[in-house]
């Protein structure tokens, strides 16, 4: 339940004090917007919406579980440059636990994977489901 207690400022002006405010969207420029929605799918993110107008206009938004927060792409959504978000932070619950598992997938190949992020989705996907870890 959000509160709001209307004020006014010494000009008079009204404001808001005491407000919720949450994140809800985050947009993301991607250059491939099937693969994104794929690899996001594939970390157990529930699809919300897939919405396309014409060719020049496509919305998908994905919410990973238990979050508040979404993420946006698609096509004609923003100028911004594929790949050009930075400082963005998807926060885990046990940090040692994800980097137990960064670590113990390298130790397959003795090297860095570049391919980490595919394997950890279906990684975390098989962990929250109870079911066999991906090798």
């Amino acid at each position: 339940m959000s509160t709001t207690e209307n004020r006014s400022d010494a000009n008079g002006t009204a404001s808001a004090g005491n407000v919720d405010m949450k994140l809800e969207v985050v947009v993301i420029p991607v250059s491939d917007v099937d693969r994104a929605k794929e690899f996001y799918g594939s970390l157990g993110w529930r699809l919300d919406a897939d919405r396309a107008v014409g060719d020049s206009f496509r919305i998908v938004q994905l919410t990973p579980p238990g979050s508040d927060c979404s993420i946006q792409f698609g096509a004609g959504i923003t100028s911004a440059a594929p790949g050009s978000a930075q400082d963005r932070y998807l926060i885990v619950s046990d940090i040692e636990a994800a980097r137990a598992a960064h670590g113990e997938h390298e130790k397959r190949p003795g090297q860095a994977d570049a391919d980490w992020p595919d394997w950890y989705a279906r990684y975390m996907v098989a962990e929250q489901a109870g079911t066999e870890l991906p090798a």
